[in-house]
């Protein structure tokens, strides 16, 4: 794995903490994975848990809307390179890494 400054490393162990927490079986599914590709899909599954759980949830449609076009936004944002939170910088720098194509997570959030 080349490497990643402590920052961009926090980042994506926050995503990691998170899939473990949601997401127990599918965490370990990808643990023997390189783990600069685990990384990525644990930044992608907190992305598209985001959406999911906006969703899901119990506000709103109105809120629901709000929110999901909240999530376009930073999801632009981290395409371009400007991450507005720690899970967008972990998700920039994979889609990045990765070439992800923005469109493909735009996919997730209008379900």
């Amino acid at each position: 794995m080349e490497a990643m400054d402590r920052q961009l490393t926090s980042c994506y162990k926050d995503c990691a903490k998170f899939t473990r927490r949601e997401a127990k079986n599918f965490y370990f599914a990808f643990i023997t994975l390189p783990k600069r590709k685990r990384y990525a899909i644990y930044a992608v599954y907190a992305f598209c848990r985001e959406a999911d759980d906006i969703a899901d949830g119990s506000a709103s449609l109105p809120r629901k809307r709000t929110a999901l076009k909240q999530l376009r936004h930073r999801l632009g944002e981290a395409a371009s390179g400007n991450p507005q939170t720690r899970l967008d910088a972990a998700l920039s720098d994979a889609m990045d890494h990765y070439q992800i194509a923005p469109s493909d997570l735009v996919k997730v959030i209008d379900g």
